[in-house]
């Protein structure tokens, strides 16, 4: 019988920490805030992840604030291809040679 394996995709075959960082920081320039690097985005994120731009912006965001901020958010990943994480093809074709789903 064979096994089927649930994976997570984002952070775990998609290498998408930069395609994120970039998103925020798009998403950040049309809430008028200067662009964050790496190191700010792991030490300040949360979810929810309206809580995360408060936190960046040191204030809440209005309702108008936030709707644009998914806007945007969805609007640059949505240009991004999608690229898996070093080692995930062979790790995937691995799976599916042993018969796993």
């Amino acid at each position: 019988m064979p096994i089927h394996i649930v994976w997570d995709w984002n952070g775990t075959l998609k290498d998408d920490r930069t395609d994120l960082l970039e998103a925020v920081n798009h998403t950040l320039h049309g809430l008028n805030t200067p662009p964050i690097d790496l190191h700010t985005y792991q030490a300040k994120h949360i979810l929810p992840i309206r809580r995360f731009y408060d936190r960046l912006l040191n204030r809440p965001l209005s309702e108008s604030e936030w709707a644009q901020a998914q806007r945007d958010f969805a609007a640059c990943l949505r240009h991004r291809p999608a690229r898996l994480r070093s080692g995930a093809h062979q790790l995937l074709a691995r799976t599916h040679g042993l018969g796993h789903s």
